[in-house]
């Protein structure tokens, strides 16, 4: 078995399952709405989403950028106040001492690993 059959096996079994429960995903949900006869405006179809962005694929892109650069500018903001705070808390031992057991406490919730890792 080649290095290229090797790596691709690999890939599949981590993207495989995925993207299987994905799909059935999908699937399930295509068929409750042709089943239920729910409206599309309750419940659109997969099917519906795609032929609507199809359909409006020029506003999409229209609206995708300001809505890409709105979100660059928040990650921006958050993280300039995000390095602020860690400053000041860092550099004013009061405030580190009044903060520390509170940031701890909220991560406090285990991080169960994956039988994998």
């Amino acid at each position: 078995m080649t290095v290229l059959e090797v790596r691709t096996r690999r890939w599949a079994g981590r993207v495989g399952p995925a993207l299987l429960l994905v799909l059935v995903g999908l699937a399930v949900w295509q068929l409750a709405v042709d089943v239920s006869g729910v409206r599309p405006q309750v419940l659109p179809s997969p099917l519906r989403v795609v032929e609507q962005g199809w359909a409006y694929r020029a506003a999409l892109w229209t609206n995708t950028v300001p809505t890409l650069q709105v979100t660059a500018v928040g990650f921006a903001v958050s993280l300039a106040v995000g390095w602020a705070i860690a400053v000041t808390v860092d550099f004013v031992p009061w405030l580190r001492r009044a903060l520390t057991p509170l940031l701890v406490a909220s991560q406090t919730l285990p991080i169960v690993p994956s039988p994998r890792s």
